[in-house]
């Protein structure tokens, strides 16, 4: 059976259910076993979930016990590509309130970049510092 076939079945399954037939006579109805409707509809709710979401393939992946090159090929499939999420206290330093604070702070201007290169097309400024080996003092 195709995964065009499968969603097909699937989706005539959650009518019949919506309708008030049991999961059970609606997966016998369209010749599908329960486990692989119940897995279709836990990996749809995972994809939903990172599309609408800000999170990680490997977030979702774990949320739902899912492994993740499934979640990577039904997006490929879909022609989707993985969003690359960062996940950070973006208000970290509005308040600076701690000593712990003042140092990343200090640490970021110091050591930080801002790159934008507005010549290059389609380009986006970034921004970032680096610590090498010999700064693991403050990695610690």
């Amino acid at each position: 059976m195709t995964r065009e076939e499968k969603f097909e079945k699937v989706n005539k399954i959650q009518k019949d259910i919506d309708a008030g037939m049991s999961k059970t006579n609606a997966c016998r109805k369209y010749n599908l076993k329960e486990e692989l409707f119940d897995k279709e509809l836990i990996i749809r709710l995972a994809l939903k979930d990172y599309l609408e979401g800000n999170n990680s393939i490997s977030f979702i992946s774990n949320k739902y016990g899912i492994n993740r090159k499934s979640i990577e090929r039904r997006l490929k499939e879909k022609g989707i590509k993985a969003k690359k999420v960062v996940n950070c206290y973006q208000d970290a330093f509005d308040i600076i309130d701690t000593e712990e604070k003042a140092y990343w702070l200090g640490f970021i201007f110091a050591d930080g970049y801002i790159d934008s290169s507005p010549l290059e097309e389609n380009k986006k400024s970034k921004y970032g510092f680096e610590i090498s080996l010999k700064s693991s003092d403050a990695a610690e």
